[in-house]
């Protein structure tokens, strides 16, 4: 670890990553970033 953020544990950052991750890179927000990247790509042809 780099640093430790005030008034949380180590362990309490890894949950909160872990979390953070698993929301981010789940299949339905894959998709959700896949759909507005063809709706931004279909914008400029």
């Amino acid at each position: 670890m780099n640093y430790k953020p005030k008034g949380m544990s180590v362990d309490e950052l890894e949950v909160g990553l872990r979390w953070l991750f698993a929301q981010t890179y789940n299949e339905e927000q894959f998709n959700k970033r896949k759909r507005n990247y063809m709706e931004i790509v279909k914008a400029w042809l």
